[in-house]
């Protein structure tokens, strides 16, 4: 068959005819879906309006909830229960009655619907879970039939997720049995969701639950974050932490680190409140941690339940602690060395002061900040063993968290006067400690910034010792801008002397 240029023609304008015919479509459709958005959104604002109306006549004129219920009813497209989310569940007014809402949500059908969407595709296992939600009064019954095929074909995950929010912003007990249903949900998005829920709500019954489903991320035995669920039970009250306790004994070791990991978690959280202390845990709890898990065979079982103990304030507590100062794995002295800081703790200033040379330098650290919270006690001993001790490291390594915490700022700028030669022959000491290391930029500039004469004298005569070129050029600025006229002179003296001591050097 010949191939003719009419056929290629024919081929050609088909194509073009085509193109232009989706192209037009597309854009038809595009333009279609942009004035159903703004139609959308612009019902969706009125929606809120009236929605926003009819809360504030709720709150004003609450015994005609029944009344009022009607027109909320009439709510029926999507922008309009939109709406109503915002206004009554997302973005509420300050002020508002929860529980009025809780009324609207339950006479509405909300709940129930909710619930329905939340809990259609979990299939009954008959698992410990099940036999709690039968011991909690769960009477539930799935749809059957048609309507339970419509219900799993219009449900997705999403809209799954979106029910948990829901029922976690409006509680109620068949919610949180919902809630804790969805655990079992077959999607893992969905499940992380009620977790999370689950945690912000905090009903000390949840908690079983929500522990059991840790142990099982940690033994492997399902898919969930081990992050999920630590972020959820680090929101309970530290009166429920008595519900860890078979954690806290469990035979996998990271199971008892994670236990003992949270608990010290949300005591820290309690500790920024108020000042804890033994009774503020349960007897048992208390038990296992002065027990069992201080001398936990896994090393960070050991470094968890240290800034636990501290919390605990009683003399048993400061025994342990005096203990784990000790332990032969660092990082448990680092953690011990950190959770010291009361002055409640004050007996263990000698132990915490042994690890100012301690062979980790994070250890050193620690050691330092937590003196230096311990008042003027901890202070002097930090002080001490910068003085004293003849390791080069750990030195430098006192100097430079004393100048980070403003401990040794402080010391200096106190020299007013010589009012206590004690107190001025250690801060001189400290300075040509200071000095015989080479971290003389902090001493320098004391000379050029409005400081005590005492303390601009002192340093000029220990600086005098390490002359440097930057030393000079802080001579010649406080010789000529101080003013001190004792100041300028020492400082003027100092700066001829050493300038000639350099030109010597230089042309030797």
């Amino acid at each position: 068959m010949p191939f003719l240029i009419e056929n290629i023609l024919n081929t050609v304008v088909w194509l073009i005819a085509l193109g232009g015919a989706g192209l037009a479509i597309f854009v038809i459709a595009a333009v279609q879906r942009r004035v159903r958005r703004g139609q959308f959104f612009r019902g969706l604002d009125a929606a809120r309006v009236r929605a926003q109306h009819q809360l504030q006549r709720l709150h004003e004129h609450p015994d005609r909830l029944k009344e009022l219920i009607p027109e909320l009813k009439s709510f029926k497209n999507e922008a309009e229960w939109q709406a109503i989310g915002d206004v009554f569940l997302d973005r509420p007014a300050p002020g508002v009655n929860f529980e009025l809402v809780r009324t609207v949500a339950v006479e509405l059908g909300w709940i129930r619907e909710w619930i329905e969407v939340l809990r259609c595709r979990r299939k009954r296992t008959g698992g410990r879970l099940d036999q709690m939600l039968k011991e909690m009064g769960d009477t539930y019954e799935a749809p059957m039939g048609v309507q339970r095929l419509l219900m799993l074909w219009k449900t997705n995950f999403m809209e799954r997720c979106m029910a948990a929010k829901r029922l976690s912003q409006v509680p109620t007990p068949e919610g949180m049995i919902a809630l804790l249903a969805g655990t079992e949900d077959p999607d893992e998005e969905v499940r992380e969701v009620c977790i999370r829920k689950l945690g912000q709500i905090g009903d000390p019954a949840t908690l079983p639950v929500l522990i059991e489903e840790l142990v099982q991320v940690l033994e492997g035995k399902s898919p969930l974050s081990v992050r999920t669920l630590k972020s959820s039970l680090i929101l309970f009250a530290l009166d429920e932490m008595d519900g860890f306790r078979e954690a806290l004994v469990h035979p996998n070791r990271r199971v008892r680190f994670f236990a003992t990991d949270i608990i010290r978690e949300v005591a820290q959280r309690q500790a920024l409140k108020e000042q804890l202390g033994k009774n503020d845990f349960s007897p048992e709890v208390y038990r296992l941690f002065t027990e069992t898990l201080w001398k936990d065979e896994w090393a960070d079982v050991r470094a968890r339940a240290a800034p636990v103990i501290a919390h605990f304030n009683d003399a048993n507590s400061a025994r342990i602690l005096g203990q784990l100062l000790e332990d032969d794995t660092w990082f448990v002295r680092l953690h011990t060395a950190r959770a010291i800081t009361s002055r409640f703790y004050i007996s263990l200033v000698p132990a915490l002061a042994k690890r100012l040379t301690d062979a980790h330098w994070l250890v050193r650290e620690a050691a330092v900040h937590s003196l230096g919270q311990m008042g003027d006690v901890g202070i002097n001993e930090s002080f001490r063993a910068f003085l004293t001790t003849r390791d080069t490291y750990a030195a430098e390594q006192i100097a430079e968290t004393l100048q980070r915490d403003g401990t040794l700022v402080n010391m200096l700028s106190s020299l007013t006067q010589i009012s206590s030669e004690q107190e001025y022959q250690r801060a001189r000491a400290v300075a040509r400690r200071m000095i015989q290391l080479g971290k003389t930029t902090l001493l320098q500039s004391y000379l050029v910034v409005p400081s005590p004469r005492t303390l601009k004298l002192m340093l000029i005569e220990e600086l005098s010792g390490s002359i440097s070129a930057s030393y000079l050029q802080v001579l010649q600025a406080c010789s000529e801008t101080d003013s001190d006229p004792e100041v300028r002179t020492a400082a003027t003296g100092v700066f001829q002397s050493a300038s000639s001591l350099l030109l010597r050097q230089q042309k030797n």
